[in-house]
């Protein structure tokens, strides 16, 4: 029997989300102020605003899978794993 090891991964059900009212929000979205100069910012208020309607309409879940434990000499180290 080979090793196993339990992986830890997240995800989003996206075919679960209402798309008109996920659009409604990111409409409503006031991306712009006029004190942000640098685009670092409005990528990271981008990215924060659109997390926020994300866990609004879809949550993020976590779940488990058994992954075979990769044996030393393989292209990914089974130290890796934290195992």
């Amino acid at each position: 029997m080979t090793p196993t090891v339990l992986m830890p991964y997240s995800y989003r059900p996206l075919s679960n989300i209402d798309t008109a009212a996920f659009g409604r929000n990111i409409l409503r979205l006031e991306l712009f102020n006029s004190s942000m100069t640098d685009a670092d910012d409005h990528a990271e208020l981008f990215n924060t605003a659109v997390k926020c309607i994300l866990n609004i309409h879809t949550p993020l879940r976590m779940a488990n899978m058994t992954m075979p434990l990769v044996r030393q000499g393989m292209p990914c180290e089974a130290s890796s794993l934290n195992v």
